[in-house]
């Protein structure tokens, strides 16, 4: 008889986002029962197609007010008290401005237990899986101890949800999780020191295991359909969201030092939308004066694919501030297309110098920037294309979906295994 686990999600399988889910459900769905329970599903979306034999349950209630939130949260303020640490103690003290969001925190924690305490009334699971390590995941747990219950926890972590500058710089109860939780899943190794680092009493609940994506084949034309050499444009490609973190304003600096400094035409895409959209676009019109830009606005993962398939990229680059292991560069590999990007999060982990691209320096000036992508495209023909072929080679070795999604349910496989709690 087939293990059972709860995934609690945010919307998935509706809406966009959470794309790894997709790829990694159909290895559950063989080795276990499944359950998706996404606590804010967007019902007038369509849903995307899951395994026959996973169910999909959705949540009840109504969405509160941002005043409703911290009514309700104050209400609830006593799991603050009770759950607290010093650490949670020590945030408060030094920034009291912080009560107010963490009421309205502690409210979307207990309406997610709600919604999971719901599902737990009728139905038992050996394990509850929450994709984030945020709200969901400390609902579990202090439903877990509601209960008195013995189901394992587990959590994967991804970025946002473990680096508390990208919070408000402070995660509630986030020392009374690490003790409580059964396994944390960091998607790459600096997520792990960072967890440890302040927790190192929990470091054996923290393990790696790294996302992954499918396998589009290799990008074409490989070669540009340009002449060879320096007559040959320079083409680039970004994809992110615009917003602050991703540093769209320091990547048009940087390519308007590359005019500077060569007189080959230049070719630049971004894809993704953003509230800074039009502001970047303003940076571009007065930044770049050479330069052939294009802002595609956002593309389904589909589309991505087929553009970077078919119109040759020199290279992907990145100039966030703060990135984990991003999907972007995943996919960009897979086809073959090296990065350059900044010395950051986890992404010396899959950019190598010279195997996957080129890495600048933490805080790099657009100058740095600059220099780098014309030395990655000036290099000789056949050093191009053996870092396209190390490229792709690179993504077979560490992220190729099908490998991890594998390692990943065989883990849990493992977890039921050991010991109870």
């Amino acid at each position: 008889m087939k293990r059972s686990i709860l995934l609690v999600t945010e919307r998935y399988p509706y809406g966009t986002a959470e794309t790894f889910i997709a790829n990694e459900l159909p290895f559950l769905a063989s080795d276990f029962d499944v359950t998706i329970l996404p606590l804010n599903p967007l019902l007038e979306s369509r849903p995307r197609r899951v395994p026959s034999t996973v169910r999909v349950a959705l949540p009840t209630g109504r969405p509160r007010s941002r005043l409703g939130r911290q009514l309700h949260g104050l209400w609830e303020s006593g799991c603050l008290l009770t759950h607290a640490t010093r650490a949670d103690f020590h945030a408060i003290f030094h920034n009291p401005a912080r009560l107010f969001p963490a009421f309205s925190y502690i409210s979307r924690v207990r309406d997610a237990q709600s919604a999971i305490r719901a599902l737990l009334e009728n139905t038992s699971f050996d394990i509850v899986y929450s994709y984030w390590f945020d709200v969901a995941a400390l609902a579990v747990l202090l439903e877990r101890e509601d209960r008195n219950e013995s189901f394992i926890v587990i959590s994967r972590a991804h970025g946002f949800d473990v680096r508390p500058e990208r919070h408000g710089g402070w995660f509630p109860l986030r020392s009374w999780a690490m003790m409580a939780i059964d396994r944390v899943f960091v998607v790459c190794d600096d997520l792990r020191r960072v967890i440890t680092d302040e927790f190192p009493q929990a470091s054996n609940k923290v393990t790696v295991d790294r996302l992954g994506t499918l396998d589009h084949g290799i990008a074409t034309p490989e070669e540009p359909e340009h002449p060879a050499g320096d007559k040959h444009p320079i083409c680039v490609v970004s994809v992110s969201n615009i917003v602050d973190v991703k540093r769209l304003d320091l990547l048009i600096d940087a390519l308007g030092e590359l005019e500077s400094i060569t007189k080959r035409e230049i070719m630049w895409t971004h894809v993704g939308d953003g509230p800074l959209k039009r502001q970047m676009q303003d940076r571009a019109r007065l930044k770049l004066h050479t330069v052939k830009w294009f802002f595609s606005g956002h593309l389904p993962n589909n589309e991505l694919i087929e553009f970077l398939r078919s119109h040759h990229r020199d290279f992907l680059v990145n100039t966030s501030d703060s990135e984990a292991i991003p999907v972007t560069m995943m996919e960009a590999l897979s086809l073959g297309i090296p990065v350059i990007a900044r010395r950051v999060g986890g992404i010396p982990e899959i950019v190598k110098n010279g195997v996957t691209g080129y890495l600048t320096k933490a805080q790099p000036t657009a100058l740095d920037i600059a220099t780098t992508i014309l030395n990655g495209v000036n290099l000789p023909a056949q050093t191009a294309l053996h870092l396209r072929h190390d490229a792709r080679q690179f993504w077979e070795d560490n992220f190729q979906a099908t490998t991890n999604a594998k390692k990943f349910a065989a883990a849990l496989g493992a977890l039921l295994s050991e010991p109870q709690r």
